[in-house]
C-alpha cells in the first residue's frame, strides 16, 4: 500500500485545543503563510538545527480573537450574527457562551426565545456549531448565513 507523504518545514508558534483536539498553528517556510496542524493526523516529527525567532506582535489571542474553533480565514471577515434560540438550549448558552463576544440582547417573556448576538468571523466550525443544536437555533443575520444553514438543511432533507 502507498502512503501520500508530504515534508514540510515549519516554524511552530503554538498549539490551540478545540473540542478536545489538539492543533499547532505553525508558519509554513516554504509560503510564508501561517496554517493549522491536527496533531493526530500528523504521522511523524522531526526537530531540526534550525531556530527561528518568534515574532513579538504576534499574539495566539488576537490571532483567534474572532474566531469560533481553529478555523480562521482572511476572506471571511467578522461580522455581527444574532442567533435566536429557543427552549432550554438558551440556558446552554448562557452558561456556556460560545464566543467572548457574546451579548444577550432579547429575551422574550423569558421562555419563549432568547437573542445572542456576536463579532465573529462565521467559518465553517461555526456554521457546524449552529447546526449541532439542530430546529432550536435560528438565524436572524447576515442573510449569508442564515441563507447557508438553510441550504445545509435541504440538502440533509434530501438525503
Amino acid at each position: 500500500m502507498w502512503h501520500y507523504v508530504k515534508i514540510c518545514y515549519i516554524l511552530p508558534y503554538f498549539v490551540k485545543v478545540f473540542r478536545q483536539r489538539w492543533y499547532m498553528i505553525a508558519r509554513n517556510i516554504y509560503n510564508g503563510a501561517l496554517r493549522i496542524y491536527a496533531l493526530d493526523r500528523i504521522q511523524g516529527l522531526k526537530q531540526t538545527e534550525r531556530t527561528f525567532v518568534m515574532p513579538t506582535d504576534f499574539s495566539p489571542e488576537e490571532y483567534f480573537w474572532n474566531c469560533f474553533g481553529v478555523i480562521r480565514r482572511d476572506d471571511t471577515p467578522p461580522e455581527t450574527i444574532d442567533l435566536k434560540v429557543y427552549g432550554t438550549q438558551k440556558e446552554y448558552f448562557r452558561t456556556l457562551p460560545l464566543h467572548h463576544s457574546q451579548q444577550e440582547i432579547e429575551n422574550e417573556g423569558g421562555e419563549e426565545y432568547t437573542v445572542f448576538r456576536y463579532w465573529l468571523s462565521p467559518t465553517y466550525d461555526f456554521v457546524q456549531e449552529i447546526l449541532s443544536h439542530g430546529y432550536e437555533v435560528e438565524v436572524l443575520s447576515p442573510g449569508h448565513l442564515r441563507d447557508r444553514i438553510r441550504e445545509i438543511a435541504e440538502i440533509i432533507l434530501s438525503r
